[in-house]
């Protein structure tokens, strides 16, 4: 039963880790492209 619960909170502590790297990926990505469109579109 322990390892189990080892190997469970080992994933989910890993998943928590993958949200976060996406998340902040998503936010710096959203960084960089927000001022080129908001400009793109301040164009048209």
């Amino acid at each position: 039963m322990l390892p189990r619960m080892k190997e469970l909170i080992l994933q989910s502590r890993i998943g928590t880790h993958m949200l976060l790297r996406m998340k902040e990926w998503i936010i710096w990505h959203l960084r960089i492209r927000m001022p080129s469109l908001l400009l793109y579109y301040s164009l048209i």
